[in-house]
């Protein structure tokens, strides 16, 4: 087991794909399987390693599978049976369909649990793996490894403190070697340092105040915690900026429809691209490898991992004369998630980052930050088993209740709803076409998984309790299992907006 300690901007996609190849080939191992947490960054990586490595004209090397993946390409039979037992040299697929590999009971997701032995596994953006889960998902990938001659590289910018986690302990007498020095990691992230930081924070801040502060430039990104704060924010900015210079304002979150999202993130690209006046308000899903540049960045507090990731959306490729700024602030009448593991973890963050402490890019904190938090989470002593990691799901490993371990094994967080919103602003053809795949999941007939994917661009998520509302009022429908069709109001800028409490 490996560490790969890249500052952003350093290459890592290259740097883990290119040392995976040459590991894989020095010891005769049989294919590099690279996973992402996030589909976008899935979409991305694949991108890259397919213009690097699959040959013009010749049998595919690269096979990409997630539930975004469009099946139907020019390998149409290859991607379908390779996407079935992962039958490629190189693949690029989420944690979710790895793990659940590692810990369903069902053949459809364990057809691929042999492809991991004798394989080159990188986690990428390995900080963004859950708490709660932790425990288990090191304990497996310490058994891929001692059992199954696997090579695991734990990737990531942030590269989290693993090893004082009790099922991190040495494997073979060894803990994880870091593949670069730290005096290389250090120099790097000096050398690529492209912003700097200032902290807002007291009564005064509130979203009003930075939404009067960030108006008044002409290019800014401002990264909230909620889908409620993201909502506010964009009301605020209009209004103000109705009263000043006309720009673009533009909106991102989980309330609207991925393919609504996508047409956001590419005009905002075009805006940015032009010099041209924007200014933007997203949850956190924009740090989720989103390539955008913006000179000034504004993030409510959050952990220490997501206020670097937002930093990579601020002066990303360089261009500015000097540094571009990123404000964290601390909005009085800001919202935070209230999962107790990130309550935790929060808590813990503010003994080293914040005004007169450390910036969230100070290596020796961010490594002390880590050991904290998880000490914090997994009990005072390594044989505590009632931490907040996982532990329970670990006993039942122990004991060999695998049904009972997949049931409680899940990596989506499942407190969100999916419903499917029919814009009215699409094409003709294009609300006809999705309302036949409605209709079609609906009949409750056999149908293939290209039903659900046609829908996915069309597919936007709202909490369970505020889906019982609209389900009561007429405004949403079931169509099948666990989705839903929206038929309530649709903000064409904001998506479907929260509900009055």
């Amino acid at each position: 087991m490996y560490r790969l300690h890249v500052p952003t901007g350093g290459g890592k996609t290259m740097t883990g794909g290119g040392y995976a190849l040459h590991h894989a080939a020095a010891h005769g191992m049989r294919r590099v399987i690279v996973a992402v947490p996030f589909i976008s960054i899935t979409e991305q990586n694949a991108d890259v390693y397919r213009r690097l490595l699959d040959p013009t004209g010749g049998d595919p090397v690269v096979l990409e599978h997630h539930s975004n993946v469009d099946l139907d390409g020019p390998h149409t039979r290859w991607a379908r049976l390779a996407a079935e037992n992962w039958d490629a040299p190189f693949v690029v697929t989420t944690t979710v369909q790895l793990f659940q590999s590692l810990f369903a009971h069902k053949p459809s997701a364990m057809r691929k649990l042999h492809r991991l032995a004798g394989s080159v596994i990188i986690l990428d953006e390995v900080q963004a793996l859950p708490d709660r889960l932790l425990t288990p998902i090191l304990s497996a990938l310490r058994g891929l490894v001692e059992h199954c001659g696997s090579t695991v590289v734990l990737s990531s910018a942030t590269q989290p403190e693993l090893s004082v986690m009790p099922a991190a302990r040495p494997i073979a007498g060894r803990t994880a070697a870091s593949l670069l020095s730290t005096g290389t990691t250090t120099a790097l992230g000096k050398r690529l340092r492209r912003v700097r930081y200032e902290w807002r924070t007291g009564p005064a801040v509130t979203l009003a105040s930075i939404c009067s502060e960030a108006s008044g430039h002409r290019q800014s990104l401002t990264v909230v915690n909620t889908t409620k704060d993201a909502n506010a924010v964009h009301r605020t900015l209009t209004e103000l900026q109705s009263q000043s210079t006309p720009r673009e304002t533009i909106h991102l979150s989980t309330r609207m429809t991925s393919g609504h999202r996508r047409e956001s993130i590419n005009h905002m690209r075009a805006r940015l691209a032009q010099g041209a006046p924007v200014t933007a308000v997203s949850t956190s899903l924009i740090e989720a490898g989103v390539d955008l540049d913006f000179p000034r960045v504004y993030r409510a507090r959050a952990l220490p991992e997501s206020l670097l990731q937002a930093a990579g959306r601020c002066n990303r490729e360089g261009r500015l004369e000097g540094l571009g700024t990123v404000v964290v602030f601390e909005p009085s009448d800001g919202g935070q998630p209230f999962d107790r593991a990130y309550q935790t973890a929060l808590t813990t963050s503010r003994r080293f980052f914040g005004p007169g402490l450390k910036n969230p890019d100070d290596l020796d904190a961010l490594a002390a930050y880590y050991r904290a938090r998880y000490r914090a989470q997994t009990g005072s002593v390594p044989t505590d088993t009632n931490g907040t990691t996982g532990e329970d799901i670990e006993r039942l490993r122990t004991a060999l209740d695998f049904p009972a371990v997949a049931d409680a094994f899940q990596m989506v967080d499942d407190t969100s709803a999916s419903v499917v919103v029919i814009r009215p602003c699409l094409p003709p053809d294009v609300q006809d076409s999705a309302r036949q795949a409605v209709a079609t999941l609906r009949e409750e007939q056999p149908t293939s998984p290209d039903t659900l994917r046609h829908l996915q661009a069309h597919t936007a998520s709202i909490p369970y309790k505020e889906l019982d509302a609209a389900e009561a009022q007429g405004a949403a429908r079931l169509i099948t299992g666990d989705l839903y069709e929206w038929l309530g109001r649709y903000h064409p800028e904001r998506g479907i907006e929260p509900s009055p409490e």
